[in-house]
């Protein structure tokens, strides 16, 4: 099974145990977690199984790739990775590399380091990829941290083609402020390192004189929606339209679960077919790194559900993060249209049911796993034969 995208870590051999706690929070940033069930819901192929993450230390390893994907170079730069001759070299066969490939955008990287006269020795194409330095992205403890959540971002930029990726902090403001406040003032210390990271918050973003309810819809159907879910979330209307029209746009959502006490109503929103983290009293941290990686997940599925339908002989195709609530399906009949979902070891009969009623409906729209897609599903799918069973 080939990669879909590639992490390579760069450093100086001599700077193993230097940049250990480095190396490992980048690792963690891109593996592949079965043992967390509420962020993987995939029965089989998880997409974070098909990244590829390698550590080069050595001038021969740099430039070595096993596959023709997107690739993300992190470069952990140190007087002994500038003195080495060796090194140096490669560095400017990467520089070079990443010139001529500026216009096909499937290669980036990042360079770190704690010396400003190391960062001046690499070759200008990397300079300009750097993130600041040590001091500039707060105590020692937090840069590995910080490193990561950049890395997460780069990979996503990598993928998407598109630029700026938004948070949207969907909360209620009675008791959800505080909390929101904080995750927005975390994301603002890291877009000072990372510039094509944002959040939306409508308090600040929303023009004046604007109409309210448009800018929120628009946010919402455009952003990765990090729903703050607080005991006054569900009763406020604009919080439900918000985590509605995320749903009805296909863009990935986290749910963030800052209850308290015991919940006396059933909820109206599908909590359940989203990943959750459970936070309390704060890790904003966690917050970001899961939600960036839900971002990450569903541009991963696309990648490997274009991979085996050409182009142009690709019916539309619309792929999802998780299985959509019912009520899409039912709002969606006459969409002329194949909706490609993951194999979920929690929601095989919700996928087999909604399946069965879209076929027996006679509908316009077809339901597929991502699975029986990449098991040469499109030939089936092409020829009008029913795919995508569990």
């Amino acid at each position: 099974m080939n990669s879909l995208l590639e992490v390579v870590v760069i450093h100086h051999p001599e700077d193993q145990q230097f940049f250990a706690a480095y190396t490992a929070a980048v690792k963690r940033a891109f593996e592949y977690a079965p043992a967390d069930p509420e962020l993987s819901q995939f029965k089989i192929n998880d997409p974070f199984e098909r990244i590829r993450f390698t550590v080069a230390t050595t001038s021969q390893e740099i430039l070595q790739r096993t596959d023709e994907v997107p690739v993300l170079f992190i470069v952990l730069v140190t007087e002994n990775l500038v003195k080495s001759a060796e090194h140096v070299e490669s560095l400017n066969d990467l520089a070079e590399l990443i010139a001529e490939d500026s216009e096909n955008g499937r290669i980036n990287a990042l360079c770190y380091s704690d010396s400003g006269k190391a960062m001046e020795t690499l070759p200008q194409k990397l300079r300009s990829l750097q993130v600041r330095l040590s001091a500039h992205l707060g105590e020692s403890a937090l840069v590995p941290h910080v490193l990561m959540l950049i890395a997460l971002n780069r990979a996503c930029k990598l993928l998407s083609n598109q630029g700026k990726l938004t948070l949207f902090l969907s909360h209620a403001k009675s008791d959800g402020l505080f909390l929101a406040r904080a995750i927005k003032s975390y994301i603002d210390d890291i877009k000072s390192n990372e510039q094509d990271l944002s959040s939306w918050y409508d308090a600040i973003d929303i023009p004046s004189g604007s109409q309210w309810k448009k800018e929120l819809q628009k946010a919402a159907a455009t952003s990765v929606l990090i729903a703050i879910r607080t005991n006054a979330y569900d009763l406020r209307q604009a919080c439900r339209e918000e985590f509605e029209t995320a749903v009805d746009s296909c863009v990935p959502i986290l749910v963030v679960d800052a209850t308290q006490g015991t919940l006396t109503a059933a909820s109206p929103l599908p909590y359940s077919a989203m990943p959750t983290v459970r936070v309390v009293d704060g890790n904003t941290h966690r917050i970001l790194v899961s939600a960036l990686r839900e971002h990450l997940r569903l541009l991963l599925m696309k990648h490997a559900a274009f991979e085996r339908v050409p182009l142009d002989q690709r019916p539309k195709l619309r792929v999802w993060p998780r299985l959509p609530p019912d009520n899409l399906f039912y709002a969606s009949v006459n969409n002329n249209e194949y909706w490609v979902v993951p194999q979920s070891s929690t929601r095989d009969r919700e996928f087999i049911a909604a399946r069965d009623w879209l076929e027996k409906s006679k509908a316009n729209l077809k339901l597929i796993t991502l699975e029986a897609l990449s098991n040469g599903g499109f030939a089936q799918l092409n020829s009008g034969t029913t795919v995508g069973t569990v």
